[in-house]
């Protein structure tokens, strides 16, 4: 039955934080746009958010390498 094989997949792989944190997608804006320098012009132009430009940098990183 592969409904019960994914459920049961699913019931040993499920993240369940083991602190009263959010589940990560809060952050500080300001420390994250010093660490990767972002500034207010380059945020202006792109077709995106903070969170795109910072998952874009991260992918060039390797490529960079």
């Amino acid at each position: 039955d592969l409904g019960a094989a994914a459920a049961a997949v699913d019931a040993r792989t499920t993240f369940t934080p083991t602190d009263d944190r959010s589940t990560g997608t809060a952050f500080d804006a300001d420390r994250v746009r010093d660490v990767f320098d972002v500034g207010d012009r380059e945020l202006g132009v792109v077709d995106g958010d903070l969170a795109d430009i910072v998952r874009e940098r991260v992918a060039l990183l390797d490529v960079e390498k």
